[in-house]
Parts: C-alpha cells; structure tokens; sequence
C-alpha cells in the first residue's frame, strides 16, 4: 500500500457514500482546499491528518475503505486484536512510502 492507493480508494469510497468533502474537511481540521487537492493527486497530507479522515468516515465507509486496501474481506469477522494489527500495518507502510 502506498500513498496513491490510499487516495484512490478515499476518492472511490467519496464517491460511492456520497460524501460531503466540506463536512469531512469540517471533522477533520483539514481545509477544504487541502482535501480536494490530497483527493485530485495534487498534494499529499501528512500521517496524522490521513487517521483524522480515515477517523471522520462514517463507520460503514471506514470498514469498507480499510477493507478494499487490504484485500481483507468483511472487517467485521475479524477480532479487535487483528483490526489494530491492520491498523498499525497501514500507518507503518505509509510512513515507510513517505520516505521515499
């Protein structure tokens, strides 16, 4: 996973939930402009604001997003413990395709 599927996803999950951009952009503290520009592949955002978005999604979106990424299947059947090991796994990946 890196930062281009992050976003393609985020954009496809937008789309398919008809999601608000200015009221994401309101639950997040991201400007409105930065979240358009993060969506159109113009500008990156940093870790923090990501897991600020990824935690303003309504929670069917979350779920789905986090399981289109990871090819994971319905996120639901998994424990609490295996959900935390995705999440850690995506910040970690995303922190590593950040350095390059």
């Amino acid at each position: 996973m890196d930062i281009d599927t992050a976003r393609d996803c985020l954009k496809k999950i937008v789309q398919d939930y008809d999601l608000n951009i200015a009221s994401l952009s309101a639950a997040t503290d991201i400007h409105h402009n930065s979240l358009y520009r993060f969506l159109k592949g113009e500008q990156d955002i940093s870790l923090s604001r990501w897991l600020k978005l990824l935690q303003a999604l309504p929670p069917k979106a979350r779920e789905e997003y986090i399981s289109v990424m990871f090819a994971i299947g319905d996120i639901n059947r998994l424990s609490s413990e295996a959900k935390k090991s995705i999440l850690f796994r995506m910040v970690s990946e995303i922190v590593d395709s950040s350095k390059v």
